[in-house]
């Protein structure tokens, strides 16, 4: 559950997963709830571009979070907002991947 990707070089520091977000998981805490936790800790556009702006449909960086969900059975990807596509660069999108396999073989072994 403390699993969060860090931003590209020039996103700012990696966003922190803390003890709440393991608690509200663990006392079942609606979706709506654990977004409000994420969104605290500021999951969401950055306002940079860190590559320049890739097209004129990029909004700019994104702070992301990843975590296991065992109680529902999943694994969440909270982006802080509508997101219609993401581009990573190789190591990122390595990053991104390897976080989800982590987080998938967590929940698949807490289910």
């Amino acid at each position: 559950m403390k699993r969060v990707i860090p931003p590209h070089p020039g996103y700012g520091d990696p966003m922190k997963i803390n003890e709440d977000l393991v608690l509200a998981l663990a006392n079942e805490v609606t979706l709506q709830g654990v977004r409000e936790i994420l969104q605290a800790r500021t999951v969401g556009a950055t306002g940079k571009f860190p590559r320049g702006q890739l097209n004129p449909s990029d909004e700019g960086g994104l702070q992301l979070a990843i975590a296991a969900d065992p109680v529902n059975g999943v694994v969440r990807v909270d982006f802080g907002k509508p997101v219609a596509w993401l581009g990573l660069d190789p190591d990122t999108a390595d990053q991104f991947a390897e976080s989800l396999r982590v987080n998938a073989r967590e929940v698949r072994n807490q289910t």
